[in-house]
């Protein structure tokens, strides 16, 4: 979000931060060795960033694994637009936590083409994503349905 020609918040630096905003930022700064841009934006309210961090403890601590979780917020960036977090949780999902990247490049390029499919207005029945033992894939079709990757 822009007013005129410039972001309507910017991210702060631990020294620009509030003071109730800097525990938390330093904490993050020593877990991930940064702080990632969202945090420096709620920064700006020590309410937000205590609610966001809240939100992301207890998404740890669910049933997901760390990789589902990581591929789970892959998908909302991918669908949010968002390509700062997409860059940050695909190298999260690949370098860490060794998803494979014909997985993570399944998922960016079904977004992509359907986007091109809803602007096309082309119909879709269903697909299937498969992959071999070489990480080569294929996509097909298939009644509508979830298939696990």
């Amino acid at each position: 979000m822009t007013i005129e020609n410039g972001p309507l918040f910017t991210p702060l630096t631990i020294e620009e931060a509030p003071e109730a905003s800097k525990p938390a930022l330093e904490e993050i700064k020593r877990t991930v060795g940064f702080v990632p841009n969202l945090m420096a934006i709620f920064a700006h309210n020590p309410a937000v960033l205590s609610g966001y961090l809240a939100l992301e403890k207890t998404f740890e601590h669910g049933t997901f694994t760390p990789r589902d979780r990581q591929i789970i917020l892959l998908v909302t960036s991918v669908e949010n637009k968002c390509n700062y977090c997409t860059a940050a949780h695909s190298t999260i999902a690949q370098a860490f936590l060794l998803t494979p990247a014909a997985i993570i490049s399944a998922i960016v390029l079904l977004f992509i083409y359907e986007a091109i499919r809803k602007k096309t207005a082309t119909k879709l029945t269903g697909w299937q994503l498969t992959f071999s033992s070489r990480g080569r894939s294929a996509i097909s079709g298939l009644p509508h349905g979830r298939k696990r990757i």
